[in-house]
C-alpha cells in the first residue's frame, strides 16, 4: 500500500486484479513504444502482492 501511494505511477495508471489477470486500462489508442512501460508497470505491481494473497 506504502509504494502505491508513493508511485507516481499508481496514481496515473488505472489497473486491476481480475481472477488471475493484471489489467491496466487506459484512454486512447496504445502506441506499440508504450507496451513495456505498462508491463514494467504491471510487473512491479504484481512483484509487489503477498505470497499469501494468490493462495485463495
Amino acid at each position: 500500500m506504502e509504494w502505491l501511494l508513493a508511485d507516481i505511477r499508481a496514481n496515473t495508471i488505472g489497473f486491476r486484479f481480475e481472477g488471475q489477470w493484471a489489467i491496466t486500462v487506459r484512454a486512447g489508442r496504445l502506441r506499440p513504444e508504450a507496451v513495456l512501460f505498462y508491463a514494467d508497470f504491471l510487473n512491479d505491481v504484481i512483484g509487489l502482492v503477498p505470497d499469501f494473497v494468490w493462495r485463495y
